[in-house]
């Protein structure tokens, strides 16, 4: 038994093992590992080589031409002789081409003996005797010369034509030849009339503008007038004519602005605030006014009214209906979504039933801007005043936030539109949700006066009607304010 060597394949080294083993596992004598032993692979049965095959039948030899051509190397090497090659196309060897030879040239018959009759010529007319030249040498470049016919050719006559020789068909040609014209010597040019030569043209003005008449020179001791003396003279007549005119506006303005100063309308001034800042238009907002009033005086005894009462000031009537607390809720519409309603706690409500007496006017008596959130650099005029305490504003900040359309206490939905010429509606004004203000509210011992700024119409002042607000008051005890869930 003949034992198989192999290298291992963990180690490297060669190792032996007995035919009985092969294909099967066994242990590396050297590195101790466990590896598969090959199988030698069998011999590769013997391939069968096919047999060469016969040699073809000899072909019988054709007959085919035997050209001579020259060595390639011969021709490429300079030192081999080249046959001299012509200007053929396909290199043959131009002494075994035929020579060409040419047809016998065949004579035509000859024509018939031509006869020339000489054309006869008229007599030249006689040439004028030419006139004595001009004193002046260049007179002839001043006018053209006069034209005059050139001569007729004289006609020479031939010379007898000698008989042609009958070999030679073109001998007439050199004999007969036309003769050579010859023409006589034109006449001199008859020099016309002396023209006189034009003046030089004078250059052209640059300056369009008509020659400046040559006026005399003035005399001594005076000044000359000047040529614009009219338009001087326009000129000041129109100054001194404007100055009266400027005087007299100006005396006409400053009587307008000391003397006929507009004044007020009749009225407390807390009944004539302008109406220049709110959510809703005011009744016209083209021409506003501006009073300087103190927002925070004493309200006189005709803006003040109990519950139950009214109070009329301009085109509106204000009649105070209940106090009561109880929880409030905002509503904020936004420009896109759906409206989102915020619930606070409790706060003091006033009804009010508006109404307005106007003819022709449309407004809204109440406005978000007049009970706006209070912010330390903002106080709205409507307050409520509970002893030496004033809590002003309500729970709605106004202006309104980014992307919100409207904010208002749940009571207030109907706010936004305008009240007509004799419509009467209920309003409710509400201070802010503050524990602190309904405390005050009910443990209060004196009345109290809620400070409400309503709208009132229009108003006649310095000759145009101007938006106006009032500020109203409303007295109330403790007694009077109810609670409501």
């Amino acid at each position: 038994m003949s034992a198989t060597t192999f290298p291992c394949p963990f180690c490297g080294r060669k190792m032996g093992v007995g035919p009985d083993l092969l294909g099967r596992k066994v242990r590396c004598p050297n590195c101790k590992e466990v590896l598969v032993a090959p199988v030698p692979s069998p011999p590769a049965p013997p391939v069968a080589v096919a047999p060469p095959p016969p040699p073809p039948p000899p072909v019988p030899a054709a007959d085919f031409p035997v050209f001579n051509l020259p060595n390639l190397e011969q021709q490429d090497s300079i030192f081999g002789e080249a046959a001299e090659q012509g200007d053929d196309v396909f290199g043959s060897d131009p002494g075994r081409l035929p020579v060409p030879e040419m047809p016998p040239v065949v004579s035509p018959p000859p024509p018939p003996v031509a006869t020339f009759t000489p054309p006869v010529a008229e007599p030249a007319p006689p040439v004028a005797a030419h006139a004595a030249p001009a004193a002046d040498p260049f007179a002839g470049f001043t006018a053209a010369p006069a034209y005059a016919p050139p001569a007729q050719p004289v006609a020479v006559p031939a010379p007898p034509a000698v008989p042609a020789a009958a070999a030679n068909p073109w001998a007439d040609f050199d004999q007969a030849a036309p003769p050579v014209a010859t023409y006589a010597a034109p006449p001199a040019p008859i020099p016309a009339a002396v023209v006189p030569a034009a003046p030089p043209p004078e250059p052209r003005r640059r300056d369009r503008r008509p020659e400046r008449e040559e006026r005399p020179a003035p005399a001594r001791g005076r000044p000359a007038p000047a040529a614009g003396g009219s338009l001087n003279t326009l000129i000041k007549i129109g100054f001194f004519a404007l100055i009266p005119y400027a005087l007299l506006m100006t005396v006409l303005a400053v009587y307008g602005l000391f003397v006929r100063e507009g004044k007020p309308p009749e009225g407390h001034p807390l009944s004539l605030i302008p109406d220049g800042r709110g959510e809703f238009p005011p009744p016209d907002r083209k021409k506003t006014g501006k009073l300087a009033v103190p927002l925070d005086g004493p309200l006189p005894p005709e803006l003040r009214a109990g519950l139950g009462k009214k109070v009329t000031v301009g085109d509106v009537e204000v009649e105070p209906v209940a106090v009561a607390v109880r929880k409030l809720s905002v509503v904020r519409e936004p420009d896109r979504g759906k409206t989102q309603t915020q619930f606070l706690s409790r706060g003091v409500v006033l009804t009010l039933n508006v109404r307005n007496t106007s003819a022709d006017l449309w407004f809204h008596p109440l406005d978000p801007a007049f009970n706006r959130k209070t912010f330390p650099s903002d106080v709205p005029p409507t307050a409520l005043v509970v002893g030496k305490d004033t809590f002003a504003g309500g729970p709605v900040a106004w202006p309104f936030d980014k992307n919100v359309k409207r904010a208002y206490e749940s009571a207030q939905a109907g706010d936004d539109q305008p009240l007509g010429p004799g419509e009467s509606r209920k309003y409710v004004v509400t201070s802010d949700a503050r524990d602190v203000v309904v405390k005050a509210v009910q443990g209060a011992r004196d009345t109290m006066l809620w400070r409400v700024q309503v709208r009132r119409g229009l108003v006649e002042y310095r000759g145009r009607e101007v938006p106006v607000t009032a500020l109203i008051g409303v007295e109330f005890q403790a007694s009077d304010v109810t609670e409501e869930n």
